[in-house]
């Protein structure tokens, strides 16, 4: 929960800052929402393996993990991708960066839910 609670309070920052900030500073926010995000979906990918090993998690419910864990490394290795062309051309209208930041809050919302049901599980 405590990562939840990390993520849900970094995105909101950075929804807040960046309206009203400036492009660099911008770029360092989205790029560490995009670092959290990636640190919180490894945790959640450790976490549903040793869930599932231990039965706690059943075949099916891993199996959904495992059909999102492909998409958000897409995700966010076009996040990842796309904010480097905009930190080395920051003459690159910043929009962009809030269309990286939307791509990266959708994995982190849904990686969130699964992160969410395995600390459940714990208890």
């Amino acid at each position: 929960m405590r990562r939840i609670a990390q993520l849900s309070g970094i995105l909101l920052l950075a929804v807040v800052l960046t309206s009203c900030a400036s492009y660099p500073k911008n770029l360092i926010r989205t790029g560490a929402v995009i670092e959290t995000t990636a640190v919180i979906l490894t945790d959640t990918g450790a976490l549903f393996d040793r869930l599932h090993s231990e039965g706690k998690i059943t075949d099916s419910e891993y199996k959904a993990w495992a059909e999102f864990v492909p998409k958000a490394q897409v995700g966010l290795n076009a996040a990842r991708t796309a904010w480097d062309v905009l930190r080395k051309n920051p003459s690159v209208e910043s929009p962009k960066l809030q269309e990286i930041f939307d791509i990266v809050q959708g994995l982190a919302t849904e990686g969130a839910r699964f992160y969410e049901d395995a600390v459940n599980r714990l208890y």
